[in-house]
């Protein structure tokens, strides 16, 4: 029998209560309950997980011959250690986040693994505890390790313990979770783009006029009239006093209110890829980031006098967000203001138009050489990395990156990055994309893990005796995947870009494509959707035997359950199956999407060569009827919590696209 102590008297007796107090505590306020609340549940977990791989364990008072002693000080600390004298292993956490890791460190020693909120991996039986390495454990990433959350609607218990037990401890604040994350560990972020709400130069104020006409010097200067159309096409004044002030109310009472859980506050320009404003007092200030800066440093002042106050009750960090979308990618011309510098804000580098063919620091990519130039150039703020492995115009797209993020986190942890976080974590059918979030979150707390390692113990867990073959389609994924950001990104540098700005009928000048695909665009675009095929034809071989693996067990089931909740009769699941038939879903999206997007590209170069259209068209309709005919996954309307199931064709973000073309048609 596994002893397992906790640092509490009765610790036995209540820990099962204490580990779901959740609710009934103030995790800022309440440290030694809060400690004692995530500790328990530690806990329960470790002699859950024990109790399941057959190695008998129970929470006691005191030690036994074979003992696991948990301990932490009070506080949120994210570092533990393991110490093991004998048949005794010690825990202890630098505060209650570091003590739950080390639990979870010691679970994953024994071959438990959490590759998804919907996929565990838990051995039958093991004969012997294994004793993790003993030393000092610390996160790579200290400043922190999440996801950017597309949309309110993602209220997910399985997720939010899916991040902690991989080390993970930054979300977004969810109404009917968030004790749980506390709990686990989770610090809140609030804000990002609000401004172009807040702004809004149509909305009616108190005086009867609209937001433009009460203040139009509060928007962006610039040579053009100012109307409410294009007000919002370049960043607002950010030398404006009034207006500063304007929006730090704004902010101080969400910050009292809807925000008043907020650890970190993300504090987003307009993102609109626009210019700067021209007011003289702006042009003085320097480029678009030092603008920002200087309303960064004014907020600063404003958070500060408030919380000394004791208006604000807790400290919150802020996040400038180093974006080409607004104005604020190049580093500041004029340095940093100083009540920035040791504020514990910090910079998030959003390089959303990166490309993943390439190493992040590659001289001879043009996109990475610049991006990584100018993140170099950043000085005197901590910085964070937003990455962007499923950037919204991925439209879930099958698209694989695990070369890419073993070289992206080692090289921003060796140059000094701090923090990973990304857009946007996919919340159903992760399918394949299951190793992007898995390798992601090992990296971010570990960047040395060995990746190898990780991955054949990946495909081992989750494809059994296909473990070879599934890694050949991975493989092909990832090769057609290379060139994705020259397809889809962002702006105008990708073909998707350029070609939801063509009338689909008009053709003059060349589509634009990168010097990435240069002329060979087609040729590529088709040879990626075969690739994709090829990955779908390894798998298509596999479900059937699959499936009659599954049925040679014979552990099946009869019954009909009373109601809902009576699981008496639930089926077991045929994992292995469901992953296929996952992964070949995701590549059917996939092989279409990128099918039909090449053919778009065709299409439009053989109208500029004046060659007869009629059957690439007449492919292009069957293709995209077709994908009128399935859905894939969902989509979230933001902002508001409500969700929409999308046709292939519409997620794809063509369907405006074949209809300007079907209009076409001579």
């Amino acid at each position: 029998m596994i002893h397992v102590v906790l640092p509490y008297k009765e610790g036995a007796n209540y820990y099962r209560l204490w580990a779901h107090e959740e609710e009934k505590i103030d995790f800022r306020a309440d440290l030694e309950a809060a400690t004692r609340c995530t500790v328990s549940f530690a806990a329960e977990e470790l002699v859950t997980y024990l109790n399941r791989i057959g190695l008998k364990a129970e929470v006691t008072d005191e030690p036994g011959e074979e003992s696991i002693l948990l301990k932490a000080v009070v506080g949120d600390g994210q570092g533990f250690s393991i110490q093991a004298d004998g048949k005794q292993i010690t825990i202890s956490g630098e505060g209650r986040k570091g003590l739950l890791y080390g639990v979870y460190e010691l679970l994953e020693t024994q071959g438990i693994h959490w590759y998804s909120p919907w996929e565990e991996v838990v051995p039958e039986k093991i004969e012997s505890l294994q004793i993790p390495e003993c030393k000092h454990y610390s996160p790579s990433m200290d400043l922190g390790r999440g996801f950017e959350f597309e949309g309110p609607l993602k209220d997910s218990a399985q997720l939010f313990l899916w991040m902690a037990r991989n080390k993970m401890n930054m979300a977004a604040y969810r109404a009917n979770t968030w004790k749980l994350q506390r709990k686990l560990g989770m610090e809140f972020k609030a804000g990002g783009h609000i401004f172009e709400k807040i702004l809004d130069p149509k909305q009616a104020i108190e005086t009867g006029q609209t937001m433009l006409e009460a203040h139009p010097d509060w928007y962006g200067q610039r040579e053009e009239d100012i109307t409410e159309d294009n007000a919002l096409h370049v960043q607002f004044c950010m030398s404006n006093t009034d207006l500063m002030e304007h929006l730090f109310q704004n902010l101080l009472e969400r910050l009292q209110t809807e925000w008043s859980e907020a650890d970190r506050l993300d504090v987003w320009g307009f993102d609109t890829w626009g210019g700067t404003c021209q007011c003289e007092k702006c042009k003085a200030l320097g480029n678009g980031t030092d603008q920002t800066l200087n309303f960064f440093s004014y907020l600063r002042k404003r958070i500060d006098e408030e919380t000394a106050k004791g208006v604000l009750k807790y400290p919150i960090r802020m996040v400038l967000c180093s974006y080409e979308g607004t104005t604020s990618l190049l580093p500041p011309e004029n340095g940093v203001p100083e009540n920035l510098k040791h504020s514990g804000d910090y910079v998030a580098y959003a390089p959303i138009l990166r490309c993943y063919e390439h190493e992040m620091h590659s001289e001879e990519c043009s996109y990475n050489s610049y991006y990584d130039k100018v993140m170099s150039a950043w000085k005197d703020m901590p910085m964070m990395v937003l990455e962007y492995y499923n950037v919204s115009k991925f439209e879930d797209l099958p698209l694989l990156f695990a070369d890419k993020i073993e070289k992206d986190l080692k090289y921003y942890s060796k140059v000094g990055i701090t923090g990973m976080t990304y857009m946007h974590l996919p919340m159903l059918e992760w399918g394949m994309r299951t190793q992007t979030q898995y390798l992601y979150a090992k990296l971010s707390w570990n960047c040395d893990e060995d990746v190898s390692a990780l991955l054949e113990q990946y495909f081992l867990d989750l494809y059994g005796p296909f473990a070879d073959t599934a890694k050949k389609a991975y493989a092909l994924v990832e090769e057609a995947s290379k060139h994705c950001s020259s397809w889809r990104a962002w702006c105008g540098g990708s073909v998707l870009s350029n070609l939801l700005n063509w009338d689909g009928i008009t053709v003059t000048e060349d589509l634009y494509r990168d010097d990435h695909l240069g002329s060979r665009a087609v040729e590529y675009g088709y040879h990626s959707a075969e690739l994709f095929t090829q990955a779908q034809e390894l798998l298509k071989e596999l479900q059937p035997k699959a499936d009659a693996l599954y049925a040679a067990k014979g552990e099946f089931v009869c019954g009909i359950p009373l109601n809902p909740t009576d699981n008496r009769f639930k089926q077991k699941k045929n994992a292995l199956s469901d992953r296929i038939s996952t992964d070949i879903r995701s590549l059917n999206y996939g092989i279409d999407c990128y099918l039909l997007l090449t053919m778009f590209v065709d299409y439009y170069e053989q109208l500029q060569k004046g060659n007869n259209t009629d059957e690439l068209l007449n492919k292009i309709s069957d293709l995209a009827t077709q994908m009128t005919w399935y859905s894939y996954s969902i989509k979230f309307a933001h902002p508001s919590p409500e969700i929409n199931l999308p046709d292939a064709l519409e997620r794809s973000g063509l369907k405006g696209l074949y209809y300007r073309c079907l209009a076409g048609r001579k």
